[in-house]
């Protein structure tokens, strides 16, 4: 679940169990096993601070031994939702300055399940201003 909140720009990582239903991209139960990446950790990913210079396989390799319970219940294939992540990498390539962000504040009643799409923002420090305005793009399938 990717937002923009209080402490900056946080992407909260859990198995398919903790999203919502209704919209595949909002974790709608925090109480199930999850990680949650702060962008203004820069290279201490999760907090780590003996990961400074981990390329990204040793990265994967820790978060598995430091997550294990969201790994574990996370595992198995889901290539509707792969497909799905595959298109949002290639859209975020197309707008480099956007980062995907269901912006809970948008939400005045707190309902994200109430979104249609989600919204690509330029958020501040996410690379240069290319393009204006948000991307909107689907939500993600809803695992079966």
């Amino acid at each position: 679940m990717p937002y923009n909140g209080p402490m900056g720009y946080s992407v909260w990582i859990a198995p398919a169990a903790a999203f919502s239903r209704i919209n595949g991209v909002y974790c709608a139960h925090m109480e199930i096993a999850n990680a949650c990446f702060y962008a203004y950790s820069e290279d201490e990913y999760f907090g780590w601070n003996d990961a400074h210079q981990n390329d990204a396989r040793a990265l994967a390799e820790k978060f598995i031994q430091r997550f294990h319970r969201v790994c574990e219940l996370g595992s198995g294939s889901d290539w509707a939702y792969a497909g799905w992540f595959a298109d949002l990498l290639a859209k975020l390539e197309e707008h480099p300055d956007k980062l995907p962000d269901i912006d809970l504040t948008d939400f005045t009643d707190l309902e994200p399940e109430k979104m249609t799409c989600l919204s690509l923002r330029r958020i501040p420090g996410a690379g240069p201003d290319i393009t204006s305005g948000d991307v909107l793009f689907p939500l993600p399938p809803i695992p079966a």
